[in-house]
């Protein structure tokens, strides 16, 4: 996914609201590792602002559709 290459070479905040961008139009046809990398920009606030209920939502769409890296997410997240 071409989100996950510009986030890792991610040099400015830029970088990182390109990432965000492409993983928001990927969740949107509800890709499921779209949604957990969403869900992660969220919670961290990185590209986005910190978000951390709608993070819980997309990381919990994720789950729904399969993608186990989320559920380990959200049962390791504790509020602060």
């Amino acid at each position: 996914m071409l989100g996950v290459v510009i986030e890792k070479f991610a040099q400015c905040s830029d970088d990182m609201k390109r990432a965000v961008c492409i993983y928001k139009c990927c969740a949107e046809i509800h890709i499921p590792e779209a949604l957990y990398r969403l869900g992660l920009c969220y919670l961290h606030g990185h590209g986005k602002i910190r978000d951390a209920c709608r993070a819980m939502t997309l990381l919990t769409k994720a789950v729904e559709l399969g993608y186990t890296d989320a559920q380990n997410v959200l049962t390791t997240y504790k509020p602060q």
